[in-house]
């Protein structure tokens, strides 16, 4: 008594009908979430006239089920649902009230939020529960990812069956995610001041693509903090097209081909404390004018043949960074604004790029960079994957958790910082009272700081030439002054 959907619906081809009652429930199959008021909808037949159906849910995937209401008209197919409850992943199903045995069940847990600033916890780990620090469980596809010993085992697991709203954290545990491209979009996006969290384990935790495609996509996303991700072995790390205000902290996005990669309206990105290192082809990379407003602090952009490709002079500003081992230049189109950083490893000729022939003409432009340096920034092995700063006071050491390893050499990035940032209790003792440029600035794994007087000059250290006829600006840097220390400059002319 019903015509088929498709092309033979209504035609001497259709499909028979089943000739027994049938229930099938018509909403939340794809997931979501119910905010406030859901309309649970379902069609049935061969139910007989006056029937009634009950309506139920389960917070546990079917294992157990409670009562929405009872003795529902049949032929209603909808009822607007008001929980008075919170819950991640939630199924409902119609259920025949004289048959138990005709019913439908949604295909995807949905979230129900009473309110829309309700937010829930999910939970990611791998196939090993070794060094782990948010899951006491494996992670299993089958698992709900709710529950921390119950946790999904990808990312990509919580984005396909729920939609992220803000103030919901994603967890992933201590591993690796090798094979899959995870897509964050405009449906699993914050909102301002409430944004979606991805927080990887301290403990390490890498996406490798292992192919030629993009690790984290994250294009049309909005309102999100990412951090403790290490982004590895794809064509780009990380790619957004019309993404904005997105927060990554102590993120890598290194042995890919590009380590950033921004298009599109992408606007408001922060990148803090993130390594872009190693990347076969560019660090970080903007393709479009619309690219604006993006930061780097405290980072480091390391060993790629181009630094920074942007559209725009407005794509990016980088402070208190390291950058550098470029194999072709520091700008491979425009240059960006910047201060407070260390620069090291240009080619000779032309190595700066943007339009600046040597690091001391761009000290002098409208763009900053008058307080940065050029010199080696003596990491500890970045070789290795430690860019922890060389110090004749110490440094971090990993194995006790102390800055007691020292070293014969001072890095020039120790307190070359913006004077401007507080590290007092945040930077261990002694600190110089100015931040460290690089990762570790601004953290207790910072180098540590001489404590007699120290001077380090910034301009002409890249054997850019100084006209006598026009004047140049002669700048350094230094600390523990003594109270109304002068300076001398004197200039040799024979090296």
């Amino acid at each position: 008594g019903r015509v088929n959907a498709g092309l033979y619906g209504g035609t001497a081809e259709a499909s028979k009908s089943r000739e027994n009652d049938w229930l099938f429930a018509m909403t939340f199959n794809d997931g979501g979430s119910l905010i406030q008021t859901g309309r649970l909808e379902w069609v049935g037949g061969n139910l007989g006239a006056g029937a009634t159906v009950n309506l139920e849910y389960s917070t546990n995937n079917g294992t157990g089920w409670s009562t929405i209401t009872n003795g529902v008209a049949a032929t209603n197919e909808a009822y607007t649902w008001v929980p008075a409850f919170a819950h991640a992943a939630v199924l409902w199903r119609v259920v025949n009230a004289t048959n138990a045995a005709c019913t439908s069940t949604n295909a995807k847990p949905f979230s129900v939020r009473p309110a829309t600033n309700t937010a829930f916890s999910f939970y990611v780990n791998d196939g090993n529960t070794a060094n782990d620090v948010y899951c006491t469980a494996v992670g299993a596809a089958s698992n709900l990812g709710v529950a921390s010993n119950a946790p999904k085992a990808s990312l990509m697991g919580i984005l396909t069956n729920y939609s992220l709203r803000g103030g919901d954290v994603v967890y992933v545990d201590t591993g690796t995610y090798a094979g899959q491209t995870v897509v964050i979009g405009g449906f699993d996006s914050g909102r301002a001041g409430s944004p979606v969290r991805i927080l990887g384990s301290s403990n390490g935790v890498v996406l490798d693509r292992m192919s030629a495609a993009t690790v984290l996509d994250i294009s049309g996303a909005s309102h999100l903090e990412i951090e403790n991700l290490a982004l590895t072995g794809g064509s780009a790390g990380l790619y957004g097209s019309g993404a904005s205000d997105i927060t990554l902290r102590n993120v890598q996005f290194r042995d890919n081909q590009t380590g950033v990669s921004l298009a599109g309206a992408a606007v408001r990105h922060v990148f803090e404390r993130c390594l872009a290192a190693n990347n076969s082809s560019h660090a970080f990379l903007s393709s479009s004018t619309a690219v604006r407003s993006n930061q780097w602090l405290n980072g480091v952009m390391w060993n790629s043949p181009t630094i920074i490709h942007a559209a725009t002079n407005q794509a990016l500003t980088v402070s208190n960074s390291i950058l550098g081992q470029a194999g072709t230049a520091l700008f491979g189109n425009q240059a960006v604004a910047g201060n407070y950083n260390v620069v090291w490893g240009l080619p000779p000729t032309n190595g700066v790029g943007g339009g600046f022939a040597k690091f001391t003409a761009l000290q002098s432009s409208t763009l900053g960079w008058d307080r940065c340096a050029y010199a080696d920034p003596l990491f500890a092995n970045a070789a290795g994957g430690d860019y922890h700063l060389k110090s004749e006071a110490g440094r971090y050491n990993p194995g006790t958790g102390l800055p007691d390893l020292v070293d014969g050499e001072h890095s020039p990035a120790i307190d070359l910082g913006d004077p401007a940032a507080d590290v007092t209790g945040i930077e261990p003792d002694p600190n110089g009272g100015r931040l460290n440029a690089g990762l570790y600035g601004g953290t207790a794994q910072a180098s540590l700081s001489r404590t007699n007087a120290w001077l380090q000059l910034l301009t002409y250290m890249d054997g850019a030439p100084l006209s006598a006829t026009d004047g140049a600006w002669v700048r350094w840097d230094g600390g523990q002054y003594e109270t109304n220390a002068t300076v001398r400059i004197l200039l040799s002319r024979d090296s």
